[in-house]
């Protein structure tokens, strides 16, 4: 007989019955309540106490009398207790008519009665690990060396998370905690954390997934909702926990990083989604529903999208990279070695992290983040500690350029109604206004010396290059087409800026003096031109360029000479180039035909030796 029914179906039916006003329980519903001790909680000795409550309340309603009589021999049967064999025999002397049950009790009786076979007694031998008759144990889970089992048990009293070593030994509490039940523990693959629901939060009126080491130090709540997050299941990799919740009215699988960050639903269907698993390879997680009106296993199959690794720069000392990364789903700034070595994520927010740009000194990132609703900029150490909020408005505050000495910050923001130029101390103090103007003023760009501010600005009605003093005065426009001009970039001794150009009906780099005059084309190439780069001796510009359906990144001499295409992969698109501070090197961003992702990469100034820094693919769900 098919006796398993899980939590939505009970509750709901619960719920239904005491909203209409009913002042008594009927034997269904008792039965159900017992059904969700038995089935969802595992509380078999409060299951046990209802289903005698229906055989001495009800003893006429011989279906439920029987039933509950099977569930009492089921849940003692888990409990190792002899007094299985009396609930099963009392059906076959008493219930006769009730056939399902009466065939369900007497293979069950069967089973726990006879003797074994010679080929079982030939077979593998039973050890017994637990062995205490005051409380339950349930959900096991093998470390992933096999030296230890984790499981969740009431032998204290209150349902913990214990574990112990594989032969029994050693049983130790690890959450030891009396406000709530501690349930359903997962091992991390690295066997060095444990995942498990607990209701300790409010005495189980809620229920969230938590996480701690393996030896119950270091417990972090990941999820925190006013209703039930459970059953979590680590990724093969580590990276994500699936799990179940009920947060959006319905029982669906979420998906989160394992610190928590980025939790998002995967199932949207009206049905219950529960107890999710994971494929060993990671492509799929399994999982149970009755979306079909009869519960069954589902997959999700996972998929393998483009991940973003985006360059934000070179350390000042050409020892490490900055750069973006979706990687685990949501854009955070990361840092590596030169060589690609040693990757770490600064920055772990559910909302996004980009537009990262190291301090002269090499010891500070400036970065934007929207992780408080809004957009603003923020400052932190190379390591990634103390995380520094530097704008506090309700606006739009971006693209934060430091001065060349570190002491001051240009930005955008729309914070008096239109998007202006303004500038503030390192430290977030003195923002002042730079530019007043009813168009946007943007991109702001530092001379190399730090006493001019190049800008892009649409304040004659076109968007065109302007260069002012740092303190915002003599504003002077260097630019004047009837097309667009943008883009500009500050050669190394200050003297010219390349900058982007529409003017000849393509985007071509061009190149003129900081004053505006001898504006030269360098390029002359259809379509696209763009993302000038200045060597560091401000001999060659670096550039990407589309020849045919592909895009490249080349490097032309500072006269327009000797334009040379160094990654010439008709497959893949290059763009981004961004030059080591001593020349010579070029780190880029590749997509498409170089693996799919979009990774960062480096070559040699000449072209040479390309290579994948960052291959990392990311994997997420598609809502099922």
């Amino acid at each position: 007989m098919k006796s398993h029914i899980f939590a939505v179906v009970v509750l709901a039916i619960m719920f239904s019955w005491m909203s209409s006003g009913y002042a008594q329980q009927t034997a269904e519903q008792l039965f159900l309540s017992g059904l969700s001790e038995e089935e969802i909680k595992g509380e078999l000795g409060d299951a046990i106490k209802i289903f005698e409550k229906i055989i001495a309340k009800y003893p006429k309603n011989r279906p439920f009398v029987a039933k509950s009589l099977l569930h009492i021999g089921m849940c003692n049967e888990k409990l190792g207790l002899q007094a299985a064999q009396n609930a099963y025999q009392r059906i076959i002397s008493e219930f006769s008519d009730q056939i399902e049950v009466l065939n369900e009790a007497r293979t069950r009786l069967a089973a726990l009665g006879r003797p074994a076979s010679p080929l079982e007694l030939e077979g593998p031998v039973i050890h017994r690990l637990t062995n205490n008759r005051s409380g339950g144990f349930g959900r096991t889970s093998w470390s992933p060396d096999g030296s230890k089992i984790v499981f969740h048990s009431k032998v204290d009293g209150n349902w913990e998370i214990f574990v112990m070593n594989a032969d029994g030994s050693n049983q130790t509490n690890l959450t030891n905690n009396n406000d709530g039940k501690d349930e359903n523990a997962s091992w991390s693959p690295d066997g060095t954390k444990i995942a498990f629901q607990s209701g300790r939060r409010d005495n189980n009126y809620t229920c969230e997934i938590y996480v701690m080491n393996a030896d119950g130090s270091n417990l972090t709540r990941l999820t925190n909702n006013t209703t039930y997050d459970l059953h979590p299941c680590w990724s093969p990799d580590g990276s994500k926990i699936v799990f179940a919740s009920e947060r959006t009215g319905n029982w669906d699988l979420f998906l989160m990083n394992a610190d928590g960050s980025n939790q998002r639903r995967i199932t949207t269907h009206l049905a219950t989604e529960m107890w999710p698993s994971w494929s060993p390879d990671g492509n799929k997680i399994a999982f149970e529903s009755n979306r079909s009106s009869n519960w069954e296993i589902y997959i999700i199959e996972v998929l393998i999208p483009p991940a973003k690794d985006q360059l934000s720069g070179w350390s000042p000392d050409g020892t490490k990279i900055a750069f973006e990364s979706t990687r685990e789903g949501n854009k955070e700034i990361c840092v590596m070695n030169a060589d690609g070595s040693n990757q770490t994520k600064l920055t772990k927010n559910t909302a996004v992290d980009e537009y990262a740009s190291w301090s002269p000194d090499g010891t500070k990132i400036t970065f934007v983040s929207k992780r408080d609703d809004n957009q603003e900029i923020y400052i932190m150490n190379v390591d990634g500690s103390n995380q520094t909020k530097l704008t506090k408005n309700t606006a739009v505050d971006g693209v934060p350029s430091l001065s060349p000495d570190g002491t001051k910050i240009a930005f955008e923001s729309n914070r008096d109604k239109n998007k202006e130029i303004y500038v503030m101390n390192a430290d977030g103090s003195n923002q002042t206004r730079l530019t007043n103007n009813t168009v946007r003023d943007g991109k702001p760009c530092w001379s190399p010396d730090g006493t001019k501010i190049a800008f892009e600005s649409k304040r004659d009605d076109n968007r065109e290059i302007y260069v002012m003093n740092a303190d915002g005065s003599n504003q002077t426009r260097l630019t004047n087409n009837t097309v667009r001009d943008g883009k500009p970039c500050w050669s190394p001794d200050g003297t010219k800026i390349a900058f982007v150009s529409e003017r000849n009906d393509n985007r071509n780099i061009y190149v003129m003096n900081a004053d505006g005059s001898n504006q030269t084309m360098l390029t002359d190439m259809p379509v696209l031109n763009v993302s000038p780069s200045w060597s560091p001796d401000g001999t060659k510009i670096a550039f990407e360029s589309i020849m045919g359906s592909d895009l490249d990144i080349y490097v032309i001499n500072a006269d327009g000479s000797n334009q040379t295409n160094l990654t010439d992969n008709p497959a893949a698109f290059d763009l981004s180039p961004s030059w080591s501070p001593d020349g010579s090197k070029i780190a880029f961003e590749s997509i498409m035909g170089r693996g799919g992702d979009l990774d960062i990469y480096v070559m040699n100034a000449d072209g040479s030796n390309p290579t994948n820094l960052t291959s990392n693919p990311r994997r997420v769900t598609k809502n099922y």
